[in-house]
């Protein structure tokens, strides 16, 4: 789809997508499921994102879910991994293809050389006074 390939200015996508294993579309409670993910941030709509916030795939027993911030994505994928939820599961849930491609951009970014910081002040000098 078009909408797959959307990335916004900067090379950010327009939406984080996940792939979830073990979802089989006679057992799951799809509102239910929806939820679960829901829990951790707002999912994308298709009127306004271009892709549907979860799409179930019965014939390979998966689903998509699409977040529309890559924090709350992250933070689903980290929580309801292996999970049982909605009557199916164990979940098993990777980054989409365009997700894995962003964190792998944020990686090779790495994180911005330290500032170096600056010298230690000096104590004062408190000039010394001769006895004589």
């Amino acid at each position: 789809a078009a909408a797959a390939g959307k990335v916004e200015a900067g090379g950010k996508p327009g939406f984080f997508g996940l792939w979830v294993g073990n979802v089989y579309s006679e057992t799951v409670d799809s509102d239910e499921f929806r939820a679960a993910f829901e829990q951790f941030g707002e999912l994308c709509s298709l009127r306004q994102h271009g892709v549907a916030p979860v799409n179930l795939k019965p014939a390979s027993s998966s689903a998509f879910v699409n977040f529309c911030r890559y924090e709350d994505a992250d933070a689903a994928r980290t929580h309801l991994q292996g999970r049982t939820v909605a009557g199916t599961g164990p979940l098993k849930i990777n980054a989409s293809d365009m997700m894995q491609a962003y964190e792998d951009s944020l990686l090779t970014s790495g994180p911005r050389p330290p500032v170096p910081a600056a010298p230690a002040p000096r104590p004062p000098t408190v000039p010394s006074s001769s006895w004589s």
